[in-house]
């Protein structure tokens, strides 16, 4: 099957195992993969561990990043609520007033009523007016949540944002797996697959 300007390259489960080793443990070995144990006889290297460890490591890496991202995420919002103050020569706070809790109407006592009647667990054996009160209390912190990711999205639309950070990869090859589709098609698409027949 040919699928034009797309190329597939199909990797078996068996492959997976030695295309997923870290680049990075194929260049120590090269250069610098130091015993960091022995027993008896048997010398354990850096790579050996790495090796081993690859996946809670990718599982790391991962977090890391969204970490990072995350972090990342509130400096651009900050940056954008500052600029978007300054603009308007008003504070942060005041921004925040007219942009977010203006636009948030206040919860009805039938809306509170519904949300409470929506989840009888969380408010179980509290007076009703008290569940009330806080079930209305829960929903308008939600409204103001969604109103202020709104806000600080329209910021970043119109603020020119670009972000640089760039997300944790894992290096595959797929020299002389099967594929198809034509070889110099603009995108290849790496699938993993255990079944003999695709289609």
């Amino acid at each position: 099957m040919r699928i034009r300007g797309l190329h597939c390259v199909v990797l078996g489960p068996v492959v997976i195992l030695t295309l997923l080793q870290p680049v990075a443990a194929s260049g120590q070995q090269s250069t610098s993969d130091p015993v960091v144990a022995t027993v008896g006889t048997v010398e354990i290297r850096a790579s050996d561990v790495d090796a081993a460890a690859q996946a809670r490591l990718r599982a790391i890496r991962a977090q890391e990043y969204s970490v990072r991202k995350s972090t990342l995420d509130e400096l651009i919002g900050r940056v954008l609520l500052t600029n978007a103050a300054r603009a308007r020569d008003v504070s942060i706070e005041t921004l925040l007033t007219i942009e977010v809790d203006g636009n948030v109407p206040d919860v009805t006592d039938d809306e509170a009523v519904t949300a409470m009647n929506a989840s009888p667990e969380r408010y179980a054996g509290q007076p009703r007016d008290d569940a009330v009160k806080a079930a209305s209390t829960a929903l308008r912190s939600q409204r103001l949540s969604a109103r202020f990711r709104a806000f600080t999205d329209e910021l970043r639309r119109s603020g020119h944002v670009t972000t640089l950070l760039d997300a944790p990869r894992v290096a595959v090859t797929s020299s002389g797996a099967p594929s198809f589709g034509a070889p110099d098609a603009q995108v290849t698409v790496v699938v993993f697959s255990n079944r003999r027949v695709l289609l």
